[in-house]
């Protein structure tokens, strides 16, 4: 009678520890860099080919503070967020987008070369993000404005352009808007090289 007292004992803590660890799982998020692939590995040589010398740009990130966190975000309302405790950016979300955005203007080979944050750099792409993630009925939204800042030419300060793009995602989960707000950050780089090859030709 103990022994088995002892085994239903047992399976009840371990069906209480299983649900428990279920229920405390975190989760967390890259956004997805590619590698430059074999058609792409050799936009330098693409870049001098379509500008002698090329351009080069820094591409800066401003991010607001509740972006700024580890914790993933939720857009609620205008004025309301909600912080996710179980999910979470696996590195620091600045740097993420900056690698993706550089990583998909260099691929489009406009004769400008893009270089990241660290860069130092008389041109510049500053880009301003107000809001970047999903909202509560799984609308992923990246809003928020960029400039070309040519420091060489330019006096003062620089025309400011605005985006506002969004796309839905397929469930209301989190984990289903990362592949979309990686989606968006395409969309942006596309907008962004455009206008530079108006402001730079």
């Amino acid at each position: 009678m103990k022994k088995v007292l002892v085994i239903i004992l047992m399976a009840f803590v371990g069906n209480t520890f299983a649900q428990t660890s279920a229920q405390e799982s975190s989760f967390q998020y890259v956004l997805d860099t590619p590698v430059l692939g074999e058609q792409n590995n050799n936009y330098l040589e693409k870049a001098w080919e379509v500008s002698k010398p090329p351009i080069e740009l820094t591409v800066k990130i401003k991010l607001p503070s509740f972006l700024q966190q580890r914790n993933a975000v939720i857009k609620l309302d205008k004025h309301q967020l909600r912080v996710l405790d179980k999910h979470s950016w696996a590195e620091d979300l600045s740097t993420s987008i900056s690698s993706v955005i550089v990583n998909e203007l260099n691929n489009m080979a406009i004769g400008v070369i893009f270089r990241p944050k660290n860069y130092r750099n008389m041109r510049e792409v500053m880009i301003e993000i107000d809001y970047f993630g999903p909202d509560p009925e799984g609308l992923v939204l990246l809003n928020g404005h960029f400039s070309i800042v040519d420091k060489i030419k330019q006096q003062g300060e620089a025309p400011k352009q605005s985006f506002n793009l969004s796309q839905q995602a397929k469930t209301k989960e989190f984990n289903q808007a990362v592949p979309v707000m990686r989606s968006l950050l395409t969309n942006l780089a596309s907008q962004i090289s455009q206008q530079a090859k108006e402001d730079l030709s």
